[in-house]
């Protein structure tokens, strides 16, 4: 049975302790360790220039890559990385429109921009080696690119917060607070324990939790490990771990099952 916060037995005070106790590198929704952490440490993809995370210590490569990976059917993991193909998505600027000069983002197959696809279109649609094609740039470029901070491309006006390839994401996902959704572009691949749907006081007891695994130091923990216990406490609803007695941890969380190799 939880018992409401105002009875809580300790709480006020817990609450005091917390806060005057918890370091302000660990007072922050989401936590992105340093590279070098000697405890969340989380190894980098194998993969040249992947600047993604490794999602397991066995194959050392970002899920992205792992997914290429188990495409090609399992090579030998030195001809994967001597050849593993094009960028993966997620954290870079998406293509834009072959006209010199436009960073409208690519709508046709051809290359064009949907606005110069437009104007090739009624011009006839001209051989584009030959095609002089307009300079739609808008009036300030620099006001006009993608919110995003890794994606220079326009929008395609100036009602719209996101390049239209972004903007198509932004919508597949249901539009989301623009803050939020870039803060999730950007995380994209990165070893974070993310804390941001966490109730106030509950974030604050995870991050204490967190700091005192940093300074014991006596064994690593990746975010890739802390994460499933952060997604299970949220899903339970509490405000704390107060909230719920030894007893009723113990039923709520038990051990998670082993799936099969």
């Amino acid at each position: 049975m939880t018992f409401p916060a105002e009875k809580a037995p300790g709480r006020t005070r817990l609450l005091e302790r917390l806060m005057a106790v918890v370091r302000p590198e660990f007072r922050t929704e989401i936590y992105i360790p340093a590279p070098d952490d000697p405890v969340f440490a989380a190894d980098e993809c194998a993969v040249a220039n992947c600047d993604r995370t490794a999602a397991s210590t066995r194959r050392r490569l970002c899920n992205a890559h792992a997914i290429r990976f188990r495409k090609r059917g399992c090579p030998p993991m030195a001809d994967f990385l001597a050849d593993p193909g094009p960028p993966v998505r997620g954290r870079r600027s998406l293509a834009a429109c072959v006209v010199a000069g436009c960073r409208y983002g690519r709508g046709a197959k051809n290359g064009l921009c949907a606005k110069h696809r437009d104007r090739w279109t009624r011009a006839g649609k001209p051989d584009l080696a030959s095609w002089d094609a307009p300079d739609l740039a808008p009036g300030d470029s620099a006001t006009s690119e993608c919110r995003l901070p890794f994606c220079d491309l326009w929008v395609a006006n100036p009602t719209k917060l996101f390049c239209a390839g972004h903007d198509d994401r932004w919508h597949r996902h249901d539009r989301p607070d623009p803050d939020r959704f870039i803060a999730d572009c950007e995380l994209v691949g990165t070893a974070s324990i993310d804390l941001r749907d966490l109730a106030p006081q509950l974030r604050l007891e995870i991050q204490y939790a967190l700091q005192c695994r940093h300074d014991v130091r006596s064994r690593t923990a990746a975010p890739r490990l802390v994460m499933p216990a952060v997604r299970r406490v949220t899903a339970l609803g509490i405000t704390s771990l107060l909230d719920l007695s030894e007893q009723q941890w113990r039923r709520r969380v038990g051990p998670v099952p082993t799936r099969c190799p």
